[in-house]
């Protein structure tokens, strides 16, 4: 296995997940490196090594190889990289397997051969955006649905996700953090005057990046037990989340003592495709009026089951003052979401809001108040982007504008 802090250029993936390198690495299946993941991440744990220094470092390390194997692109990539190395260590450049040998990049399965980018299957070829079942082809941009291989053919990869669905408890809460095995990030914090009824969802403000499930989740809980509603104790537990094969979701509780509990749900999603949503507010020009807005925004996924995921929410006391006559975007929190890779990416986006109009004293209150079927079916109500895949829809209201877009990243970002 690569030491800690080796260059990362001059690690081998395989031998970190205790796998055979070389050609018989290159062999292995998608399964096999998933099951050496388990095995190992299962062993080298940090919670199962609490005297070991490395521990944790020696855990991301593995976490990192084992994403990278896991996406095609980068372990192509790798095993050239490696390919390379052998050919330079026996000094021939020009042996078998290199460059434009057998395996090499213009020999079969290359770049220029069969399942490559001009070939079969590749961007030019059947299948493609513009062959049968394509944009422009049969069964293209006018078809109700698309295949599930045809959303496959765009996914460059998938990530083990963590999605936060609800927490509710019977104590007053300051603020709460949440970490993976990689970041450190708020998903909760009281506004000013909140009112935290018991059992009742908290409305949750992140994270502003995706959980990822290779290794535990944690739950950071401040609580507020003092008149002024700063936090005044901790909280702290975690659980394991690496090991889910399919998207499963869990409850877990937290005892703070004297009686205190609080209840997590969450999925784990072990191909998550990472959503983002976009809110646009177009009001008409009323010239002097001033205009304001309150309300929410949830989406409604079918995995989600009888749970919605609050993108914004804002009551009347807070309502947002907005200008007339232009374009505004309204500030979710949070904006992104996952959705499992094969579903359809069914997705609903509930609108909710109260657009209020202040004339000479005078308000009045307007609803825009609709539900928009945002799940990828209808390639002509979509535009690509880079990696991105974009689908916007409109309503509007006495002259009233909302656009949601929903942009589903294709490729993973960092």
């Amino acid at each position: 296995m690569a030491a800690t802090g080796q260059d990362a250029d001059d690690v081998d993936h395989y031998e970190v997940l205790r796998l055979p390198s070389g050609a018989e690495g290159a062999a292995l299946s998608v399964e096999q490196i998933e099951k050496a993941y388990r095995t190992q991440s299962r062993l080298r744990h940090p919670d199962k090594r609490p005297d070991d220094p490395n521990a944790t470092a020696d855990f991301q390390t593995l976490a990192g190889s084992y994403k990278l194997l896991r996406d095609e692109s980068l372990r192509r990539q790798f095993d050239a990289r490696l390919r390379g190395r052998r050919e330079d260590g026996a000094g021939g450049e020009d042996g078998d397997g290199d460059d434009d040998g057998a395996g090499g990049e213009d020999g079969a399965g290359g770049e220029d051969g069969a399942g490559s980018e001009d070939g079969a299957g590749g961007e030019d070829g059947a299948g493609d955006e513009d062959g049968a079942g394509g944009e422009d082809g049969a069964g293209g941009e006018d078809d109700a649905t698309f295949a599930l291989e045809d959303i496959g053919r765009e996914i460059v990869s998938c990530l083990r996700v963590v999605q936060l669905l609800a927490i509710r408890a019977n104590f007053r809460i300051s603020h709460i953090n949440a970490l993976d095995w990689n970041q450190y990030t708020n998903i909760y914090r009281a506004l000013e005057g909140e009112v935290q009824e018991e059992g009742m969802d908290l409305v949750l403000t992140g994270p502003y990046r995706r959980l990822e499930a290779y290794s535990t989740l944690g739950l950071e809980v401040f609580t507020a037990d003092d008149d002024e509603g700063s936090s005044t104790g901790r909280i702290f537990e975690s659980w394991d989340v690496a090991w889910s094969e399919e998207v499963e979701e869990f409850t877990q509780t937290i005892y703070g003592g004297l009686g205190r509990k609080l209840e997590v749900t969450y999925l784990v999603i072990p191909e998550a495709i990472e959503t983002h949503v976009e809110v646009r507010l177009n009001l008409k020009d009323l010239g002097s009026k001033t205009r304001a807005v309150y309300g929410s925004v949830k989406s409604i996924a079918i995995d989600y089951g009888s749970k919605s995921v609050h993108l914004f929410s804002c009551e009347r006391g807070n309502s947002l003052s907005l200008p007339c006559g232009s374009t505004c975007i309204l500030p979710l929190q949070p904006h992104m979401i996952a959705l499992p890779y094969l579903g359809h990416f069914d997705l609903q986006i509930e609108v909710d809001l109260r657009v209020i109009t202040t004339c000479d004293s005078q308000e009045e209150d307007k609803n825009l108040k609709f539900c928009l079927d945002c799940s990828r079916r209808i390639r002509s109500e979509e535009r690509v982007e880079r990696r991105l895949r974009i689908r916007s829809q409109k309503r509007e209201v006495d002259g009233d504008q909302v656009e949601v877009n929903v942009i589903w990243h294709l490729e993973r970002t960092c």
